[in-house]
């Protein structure tokens, strides 16, 4: 290091104020870039991260899962208690998604384990599924209407259902012989 007489000073004070305080740790040294302070790993805290290195370990851990991709579940657990949680998916029995037992936020029993499970659906739409056509109840007009157009129709086919049946018996009693 390149220290001009002042900083020399200030680091051989850093340096006694360490070993006053860390002599006995035995564990690695830190500091932050640009600083004389030295810290001790073993009982002090890390320095803080930059927001360069959050972004990093963001990256390595990924994204959060979408909401889309997570599941509802009505969980009954053993202590009375009903509580809603979320899963993945993937997840397609209680025990895979939960282990069967969670901690209740109620009454803080830790294990309860689950007695009853339903999924209740999606926490949210999928954004490719594509969009479900409302369906609108008809008017009492509307209804009235289409009882008319089926009555109607059944008339019609009534009427034609007579004149089959009576054409019918005709052709009939037309192909017999009287032998005498």
């Amino acid at each position: 290091m390149h220290l001009s007489g002042r900083e020399k000073e200030r680091y051989e004070a850093e340096q006694s104020r360490f070993k006053a305080q860390h002599g006995s740790c035995r564990s690695h040294r830190h500091s932050v870039q640009g600083s004389l302070t030295t810290h001790c790993g073993k009982c002090c805290p890390m320095p803080p991260m930059s927001p360069t290195q959050w972004e990093r370990i963001g990256a390595i851990m990924g994204t959060p899962t979408p909401a889309h991709e997570l599941m509802i579940w009505r969980l009954r657990l053993y202590c009375g208690h009903t509580v809603e949680r979320r899963a993945h998916r993937s997840h397609k029995t209680v025990h895979s998604a939960f282990t069967g037992a969670i901690k209740c936020p109620e009454c803080g029993r830790d294990p309860s384990t689950v007695i009853d499970a339903r999924t209740i659906g999606f926490a949210a739409a999928s954004p490719h599924a594509p969009a479900v056509a409302t369906v609108r109840k008809p008017t009492r007009a509307a209804l009235e209407r289409r009882i008319e157009e089926l009555e109607a129709e059944v008339a019609q086919l009534k009427g034609s259902a007579r004149r089959q049946s009576g054409s019918a018996q005709l052709h009939t009693g037309a192909g017999k012989y009287e032998t005498g």
